[in-house]
């Protein structure tokens, strides 16, 4: 790969780390305050592990999208948008999510006593 190359996909890269490390240390942040209780205890739970990996995979996935539609769009990358605009996408992945295995469950239940 020669350097014009490289110098081509490093903001591309750049801001796909900077929506990455966003989504982290906000998910992170979530997790200390609502599983915690504002303390780093609740990093020893397997299950507060999980919703951290659902969240953080949520929002990684909004901005990603977003970071996509944008750079497909305009031909660059723009972190505003796709922070403003990814991060509620983020959350409706995340609700999606959640209510598609509820329904799951509840029609599995239905058919078990059926």
């Amino acid at each position: 790969m020669t350097t014009d190359k490289l110098i081509q996909h490093q903001p591309k890269q750049s801001a796909l780390l900077i929506s990455v490390g966003i989504a982290f240390i906000l998910t992170f942040i979530l997790c200390f305050i609502d599983e915690g209780y504002y303390d780093l205890r609740w990093m020893k739970s397997g299950y507060n592990w999980f919703c951290f990996a659902l969240y953080f995979l949520g929002f990684a996935l909004g901005m990603a999208m977003v970071s996509e539609l944008i750079s497909y769009k305009w031909g660059r990358q723009k972190i505003l948008p796709t922070l403003l605009l990814g991060l509620p996408l983020g959350v409706l992945l995340i609700f999606c999510f959640m209510y598609s295995i509820a329904i799951i469950q509840g029609i599995i239940s239905f058919f078990m006593y059926v």
